[in-house]
C-alpha cells in the first residue's frame, strides 16, 4: 500500500510541476499535449487505485471505465507531442484523427461495459450467509476464468473479518483442499453455468 501511495505522489508531483511550467510559458502545442497527457496520466493511475471505491459508490467498472478514458486521452495528448517535435507543427489532419480515434476506443469501451453480460447481477444476500459460517476465508470460484463480484455484493464478509479469495473454479477447488489438509477454517463457493 506505501508503494502506491508514493506511485500517486510521484504521480501528481509530476503533473503539478508541469501545469506550473505551463502556466508560466507561453502556450504552445507540444506544451500543452504533453502537459494533458501528464496530468491525464496522474487522474487514470488515481482512478485505477481506487476504482473499487469508485465502484462501491456507483455501479460496477465505473472506476475502470473513467481510468480508460483518462488513459485514453493521455495516450492520444502524448501522441500528438510526439508528432509536434518531429516537426514544427503536426501534421495536417493528425489532432482530428488522434480524437477520433480516442473517441472509438472511448465509445467501444463503453458499449462494451453497457452490454457485457453482468456478472455483478447476485445480491449480497448470499455473501452474507457465507459470512456466517464462522470461516476465516471464502473461496470463490467463478467457473472457467476469474471474474470479481462487486464490492457491494463482497461487504458482509470485510464487515465480518472474512477473507475472500477470487479464481477460477479449478483453482478455488485446488486451493480448498490444501488449506483443508492444513485444518484451516475454508469455505468453497462455486458458480457454475
Amino acid at each position: 500500500m506505501t508503494l502506491q501511495w508514493i506511485g500517486l505522489a510521484a504521480a501528481w508531483l509530476a503533473s503539478g510541476y508541469r501545469l506550473w511550467v505551463s502556466l508560466r510559458q507561453p502556450a504552445t502545442l507540444w506544451r500543452t499535449s504533453f502537459t494533458v497527457g501528464i496530468v491525464c496520466a496522474a487522474i487514470g493511475v488515481t482512478l485505477q487505485s481506487f476504482s473499487p471505491q469508485i465502484d462501491a459508490l456507483t455501479a460496477p467498472s465505473v472506476g475502470s471505465l473513467l481510468n480508460h478514458l483518462f488513459i485514453i486521452v493521455g495516450l492520444a495528448s502524448v501522441q500528438v507531442y510526439v508528432a509536434t517535435l518531429r516537426r514544427d507543427s503536426p501534421p495536417s489532419g493528425l489532432l482530428r484523427r488522434v480524437v477520433l480515434v480516442a473517441v472509438a476506443a472511448e465509445a467501444v469501451t463503453v458499449v462494451s461495459w453497457i452490454f457485457a453480460a453482468p456478472f455483478h447481477s447476485g445480491e449480497a444476500e448470499h455473501f452474507a450467509e457465507l459470512a456466517t459460517l464462522g470461516v476465516e476465508i471464502v473461496l470463490l470460484g467463478t467457473g472457467a476464468r476469474q471474474r470479481f463480484p462487486h464490492a457491494r455484493l463482497t461487504a458482509p464478509l470485510g464487515a465480518a473479518h472474512v477473507g475472500l479469495e477470487v479464481m477460477d473454479s479449478k483453482a478455488a477447488c485446488r486451493t480448498y483442499n490444501i488449506l483443508v489438509a492444513e485444518e484451516r477454517r475454508v469455505a468453497l463457493a462455486l458458480l457454475f453455468g
